[in-house]
C-alpha cells in the first residue's frame, strides 16, 4: 500500500489526472487534493485537474475547480481556454480572457493566440483587433 506522503508527489497525481476518464474518479482526486492542501492557488495540478475535466468533456465542473481557485495564474486560466476552446465555446472564451484581464492576470503568446481564435470564431473582429494590440504591446 503506498504511503500517504508518496500520493502527495505531484506527479503522481498528474498521472492519476491522465488515465482518469471518468467524472467520479476526478472528483475524488480533487477532494484528495483539497483536504491535502495540495491544491494551490494557480498550481500544476490546479492546471491538470481542470485539462482532465475537460477532456473527458465535463466542462461546467472544470469551471467551478477553476471558480473555486482564491488566486489564478495564466497556466490555470489558459488551462480553461482550452477546455472552452475545444468545447466550440468562443464567447466563453471572450468572457474568460475579459476576466483575466480585470483580475489583473499577464496574458501570454498562448492566451492571445487562443484568444484571437475565439474572436475569429464567434465573429468577434472588433475584440479580436484589441487584443491582437494588446499582444503586440501597442496597446496596453
Amino acid at each position: 500500500m503506498l504511503q500517504h506522503r508518496t500520493l502527495l508527489c505531484p506527479n503522481r497525481i498528474k498521472f492519476l489526472l491522465s488515465v482518469s476518464k471518468f467524472k467520479r474518479h476526478i472528483t475524488q482526486i480533487h477532494a484528495f487534493v483539497i483536504t491535502t492542501g495540495n491544491l494551490l492557488n494557480g498550481s500544476s495540478i490546479s492546471r491538470d485537474l481542470i485539462a482532465s475535466c475537460g477532456l473527458i468533456g465535463e466542462i461546467s465542473y472544470a469551471r467551478k475547480v477553476l471558480d473555486e481557485l482564491p488566486q489564478r495564474s495564466v497556466s490555470v486560466y489558459n488551462s480553461m481556454i482550452v477546455v472552452y476552446s475545444r468545447g466550440n465555446n468562443p464567447d466563453e472564451v471572450l468572457r474568460l480572457y475579459d476576466q483575466m484581464i480585470a483580475e489583473k492576470v499577464q496574458p501570454d503568446s498562448s492566451t492571445f493566440t487562443m484568444t484571437i481564435k475565439a474572436c475569429l470564431s464567434g465573429m468577434a473582429l472588433e475584440k479580436g483587433e484589441a487584443v491582437w494590440l494588446k499582444a503586440s504591446g501597442i496597446w496596453v
